[in-house]
């Protein structure tokens, strides 16, 4: 004790090093020395051979290709480096390569990343793409790449919304979500692809394109800067020849303020490119379909706080030897545009909902489009002082140049134009409302039109007007529209209200001043038809869309006009009720009218849409006076009447026939579309005429001589009964009447005009003395004539002796046999002689 050192007593004892602080020392420098290697082998690790057959593998067993992968680097300081990938093409695409990339640097700051920041570049050099297209439709791309079993996309959607409780104000649109906008405005980026190439080869449409030259380029110039893209790009045909370019520039931002633009620009682009899509699409694939474009298209989407105040679309397209063939045009038809401009101008301003078009025009050559400005737009809608805005667009086709397109129109001399002209309304608060006012306007100017598909001595009205307006309305099903047309005396005014499933009903009312229109009725109704006085059409329609339309469309109307001239006969007044139902048109009279001072009625029945049901139709005239405007109908049942010439329907009316006439018809067939489909027509009906005369046709002359008239036949009565069958009007006997005796009509006239009639004159020769001899000579036996041919030509023949008398009439072909009774002879020995007469004739 007395030898220990003595401490002063202010001094205090060191402290001993604490063992935490020294492990703590120790895991420090041991991870940093790990970090530390880890970071150098890190490069090593990822530039190996193994790491790149590793990577080539993975690959090689995900595609079921071949993959080749030449070098793989990595440094912290340079960053990645891929060159060589090449993946062979799927089996059935061939052997070349399907992708192939020169090389691929990717680079990231740390410093950056150090800061919370991402700056990240990536640069793509060389890289091909050979899409191939086999025969059945199927690309290459996609048996490497097949869509996985979900294609529900996940990631983020450009959206365009209504924010609840806002409807007072605009669109909200967003890019990115807004809760990724503070994150996204640390991002800076650089991505481009350069000296790109892509080979197109659908074997199906046989189409070869090369987009060669591409560049790409996506990247912002700082953190939270719009996000810029850009794509040049050359297209090259099947012979590698530059045949058009191709480039578009967009800036879309991160922040909610800035403006979001797109800009498409093209130079010569080939449009021969886009066939194969086209026609995939299409039913019947387009035969041509070629031209190119030149010009720029650019969307401009303004926003405040990520809300759309104005959108806004420019464009400025030249067209050059467009030439498109058949395909939805139709078999031998197709359009040719020598030079063409497309301009569109659109603005939307989804905070007032308002929309313009002012500016948008478009010249095809036989089709030019243009909008309306504000004020004729107005004007055309009737709205000149309402509140809101007025869009609309006015079409011309120059039938002109539209005949010179193959195949478009018939045949024919084509000029004049056809301007439509459609117009909206935007009142303010259109949308809540649900309504949106339309109206249409047609006019046709100087039109001249010629040529073998109208009717003869036809012509268009030089001008018309076709007019509707239309109200529609948001999400229901109950619309409205209404049509007027006016043309040279024609109107038309039609209603339509739209009802929910496709049903729809209206009305409508036509009427026609026969003297101003008759240029354009006339040409289209039978010859020799006159209409006087103001014709009309009304009635009710109800039916739905779909492909039952015609069954399912039902009409009711009347059809009227004062007064009815045919052939010089007079139907007053013509009133017939007219119904379609079920897909059968049905005629019926809505009062009594008068044919000629003789009750007259008409109904029919026609399936429309159909050749399984037959028509028919039923006809009474009861006491008209008949003149020869009856002859072309009366002749099927009154075959004296045949022969007399019908080639001037103008003058029949002056043809030498008179008589009272009651007739009752009825028949049954097919709508006859050729001469055999009449073969199936059946009916029945009768003929009664009486007071009559008429001049026969010069074959029938004989009949004349043979009653010893000059140049008339006449008659007290004529009555029969008769029957279509199989297409023969068949009359078992038509007696024809009058002071001299009856003549006896027995056979058919078939619908197509054939005559096959056995006439009997026995009672002509039983009226006379002299006839009653020769009767008596040939032992009472029928003296009969048969007449065939046809309506237009017919022919008698008889037996030699009664041909004589039909040449120079009774009295004289029997004056030799009367001679020889006066010297002596026998009735059978004179008639005998008589014979042998006519024989050596």
């Amino acid at each position: 004790m007395a030898n220990q050192e003595q401490l002063p007593p202010t001094q205090v004892p060191p402290k001993k090093k604490s063992r935490v602080f020294k492990t703590l020392l120790y895991l420090f420098v041991t991870c940093l020395v790990l970090i530390t290697i880890t970071i150098i082998l890190i490069p090593y690790a990822l530039s190996s051979e193994k790491s790149r057959e590793w990577i080539r593998g993975s690959m090689e067993e995900e595609l079921g290709v071949p993959v080749e992968l030449q070098q793989l680097d990595f440094s912290w300081g340079k960053g990645f480096l891929l060159k060589g990938l090449a993946i062979h093409q799927p089996e059935g695409f061939g052997k070349d390569r399907a992708i192939s990339v020169g090389e691929v640097h990717a680079d990231l700051s740390f410093k950056a990343l150090a800061g919370m920041n991402l700056d990240l570049q990536v640069q793509i050099l060389d890289p091909k793409i050979h899409i191939v297209v086999n025969k059945q439709g199927k690309s290459n791309i996609e048996a490497l790449f097949p869509p996985p079993a979900s294609t529900a996309n996940k990631g983020h959607k450009v959206t365009v919304t209504y924010p609840p409780g806002r409807k007072d104000r605009g669109l909200r649109f967003s890019l990115f979500p807004k809760d990724t906008q503070n994150e996204l405005k640390r991002v800076k980026l650089q991505f481009a692809i350069r000296r790109a190439e892509i080979q197109i080869q659908d074997r199906q449409a046989g189409l070869e394109r090369t987009l060669s030259d591409l560049e790409v380029r996506v990247g912002n110039g700082g953190y939270g800067d719009p996000i810029r893209i850009s794509l040049e790009t050359k297209i090259l045909n099947e012979k590698k020849e530059e045949v058009g370019s191709f480039g578009f520039t967009g800036e879309a931002p991160i922040l909610p303020d800035l403006p979001i633009q797109l800009t498409m620009r093209n130079s010569n682009f080939d449009l021969a490119t886009l066939k194969g899509s086209i026609d995939s699409m299409l039913e019947s694939p387009f035969s041509s379909f070629e031209g190119s474009l030149d010009g720029n298209l650019g969307v401009y989407l303004h926003q405040n706080d990520g809300e759309l105040v104005k959108v806004r679309l420019n464009g400025d397209m030249a067209i050059k030897n467009l030439k498109i063939a058949e395909g939805p045009l139709g078999k031998g038809k197709g359009i040719s545009i020598p030079s063409g401009v497309i301009r569109p101008r659109l603005e939307i301003d989804p905070a007032d909902k308002s929309l313009s078009a002012e500016g948008t025009m478009a010249d095809l050559g036989f089709l030019q489009i243009q909008s309306l400005p504000e004020l004729p737009a107005r004007a055309l809608l009737g709205k000149e002082k309402d509140l809101g805005s007025a869009i609309g667009l006015q079409i011309t086709i120059d039938l002109d140049q539209l005949a010179g397109q193959k195949g478009l129109l018939p045949q024919g001399s084509w000029n004049g134009k056809i301007i439509t002209s459609l117009a909206a309304f935007l009142a303010p608060g259109w949308e809540e409302a649900k309504t949106l006012p339309l109206r249409l306007e047609v006019r046709g100017e100087q039109l001249k039109i010629r040529g073998p598909f109208l009717p003869e001595g036809w012509t268009p009205p030089r001008t018309f007007v076709l007019e509707g307006e239309s109200q529609y309305n948001w999400g229901s099903p109950e619309n409205s529209c209404q049509l007027r047309a006016s043309a040279e005396g024609l109107g038309l005014l039609a209603k339509c209200q739209l009802h929910k499933e496709g049903e729809f009903s209206g009305e409508m009312e036509t009427h026609f001043e026969t003297e101003r229109s008759k240029a354009l009725w006339k040409p289209l109704v039978p010859q020799g038809m006159e209409l006087k006085g103001i014709g009309r059409w009304a009635g009710v329609f109800h039916g739905k869309m779909g492909p039952d339309l015609l069954k399912s469309l039902e009409v009711q109307g009347v059809l009227s006009a004062p007064r009815l001239n045919y052939l010089g006969n007079d139907l007053e007044p013509l009133r017939q009720k007219i119904e379609l139902k079920d897909g059968e048109l049905a005629l019926s009279p809505q009062e009594a009218s008068k044919l000629n001072g003789g009750k007259f009625s008409f109904s029919a029945s026609a399936p429309i849409g159909s050749e399984d049901k037959p028509v028919s139709f039923k006809l009474g005239w009861l006491g008209g006076k008949a003149g020869g405007g009856v002859i072309p109908v009366l002749r099927y049942a009154f075959p004296l009447l045949a022969g007399i010439p019908l080639d001037d329907l103008s003058k029949i009316s002056g043809v030498d026939f008179s008589s009272i006439a009651s007739i009752q018809l009825e028949g049954k067939g097919p709508l006859p579309k050729n001469a055999m489909d009449l073969n199936r027509w059946n009916g029945k009906g009768s003929i009664h005429l009486s007071k009559g005369g008429f001049q026969p046709s010069k074959q029938l002359q004989g009949l004349l001589k043979l009653l010893g008239q000059k140049s008339r036949i006449t008659f007290n009565d004529a009555v029969a009964k008769f029957e279509i069958k199989d297409g023969k009007l068949a009359t078992h006997d038509l007696k024809i009447g009058g002071k001299d005796g009856i003549i006896l009509l027995k056979g058919w006239t078939s619908l197509g005009g054939t005559l096959n009639y056995q006439i009997d004159l026995t009672d002509i020769f039983k009226k006379s003395k002299r006839g009653r001899q020769i009767l008596k000579a040939r032992g009472d036996k029928p003296i009969q004539v048969q007449m065939t041919g046809s309506l237009t030509s017919p022919t008698l023949q008889a037996e030699n002796f009664v041909q004589k008398f039909l040449e120079e009439g009774l009295q004289n072909a029997a004056r030799g046999f009367l001679q020889g009774l006066g010297r002596g002879k026998s009735p059978g020995k004179a008639l005998k002689d008589l014979l042998k007469g006519l024989k050596r004739r």
